[in-house]
């Protein structure tokens, strides 16, 4: 029964402990900055540079920033954890040049461009994050060299993807919760990688376009998706539930790559897996099944995913 393995915590990424990670307890031995409200700035607050003496960013509220209520730049590999952003004209959190740092439940919200952005060549850990309700996408991945890893987070209510992964980035999401948004839950741009590994990925595409076969409004295009695979990117897609999309579970454009093996799909408005003209997907191994309504499986998944 979908429901009662995924009420059991089924999702999360396969060989985590409870989905997670040792980067819990990474220390820092630098500044703490905790518990400042800081609104209207060009930068809430910047955490930049490499060495030993790296801040912990902890329970600050950082709001209506212009560029990013938090940025982590140059090498920078702090811990900001239960920091709460909202309604930043461009980012939430700003992630660029290089930096590793470690997100640890932040909740971004109502930003303009992006939640979260990681960018030029940053590594990005983040683990039971909220990005949700922005005006851009949850979380933007872009730039070669540029990697994140994203796990047991919530993601919903986003005005375009929940990740978005492009110019030759990469990303690993895992465990999380893509719901309700008004594009494709997660969308692997031209060039791109990614590990998709038992997310829940449900509701989306509430903004795209629709088309008519026969009576029956449908929508088939990319951005209705749950997950969009676009031109030579090379996903893992492995063991999620796709479910109420407003258009395919999973849509390959042409030249698309990757695989999409061991899915559950649920009551998807359009295909299961829509493969376009010359797309190379190799789809193996996944089920469709018939969820009665009202049954709220893929949800109950997620949750537990987002919130363990």
């Amino acid at each position: 029964d979908l429901e009662a393995r995924m009420a059991e915590g089924e999702v999360g990424e396969e060989g985590e402990e409870g989905g997670d990670s040792s980067d819990d307890a990474r220390v820092t031995r630098g500044p703490l900055i905790e518990r400042n409200a800081l609104r209207s700035c060009t930068v809430g607050i910047l955490c930049s540079g490499a060495g030993v003496l790296q801040p912990r960013v902890r329970s600050n509220t950082l709001s209506r920033c212009e560029l990013a209520g938090l940025e982590l730049a140059r090498g920078s590999e702090a811990v900001a954890e239960a920091n709460a952003v909202a309604e930043s004209a461009q980012v939430g959190i700003l992630v660029t040049t290089n930096a590793q740092p470690l997100l640890l439940a932040n909740c971004v919200r109502s930003s303009g461009q992006a939640g979260l952005e990681v960018s030029e060549g940053a590594v990005c850990s983040a683990l039971r994050c909220e990005l949700s309700a922005n005006r851009g996408h949850g979380a933007l991945v872009r730039g070669a060299g540029s990697r994140l890893f994203l796990r047991r987070s919530k993601l919903c209510g986003n005005r375009l993807a929940g990740v978005l992964i492009f110019d030759r980035a990469a990303a690993t999401v895992s465990g999380c919760d893509l719901c309700d948004g008004h594009a494709a839950g997660i969308e692997v741009g031209a060039g791109c990688s990614a590990v998709l590994l038992r997310n829940a990925v449900r509701g989306n595409g509430l903004g795209a376009s629709a088309q008519f076969r026969g009576r029956h409004k449908v929508f088939s295009d990319a951005s209705a998706a749950g997950i969009t695979i676009r031109a030579a990117a090379t996903p893992v897609v492995e063991r999620n539930v796709l479910a109420r999309n407003a258009g395919a579970g999973v849509y390959a454009d042409h030249g698309a790559g990757g695989r999409v093996a061991h899915n559950e799909f649920a009551r998807n408005a359009f295909d299961v897996v829509k493969l376009r003209p010359g797309a190379l997907t190799l789809v193996e191994g996944n089920v469709e099944l018939e969820l009665e309504l009202g049954d709220e499986g893929p949800s109950q998944a997620a949750t537990a995913g987002a919130g363990a």
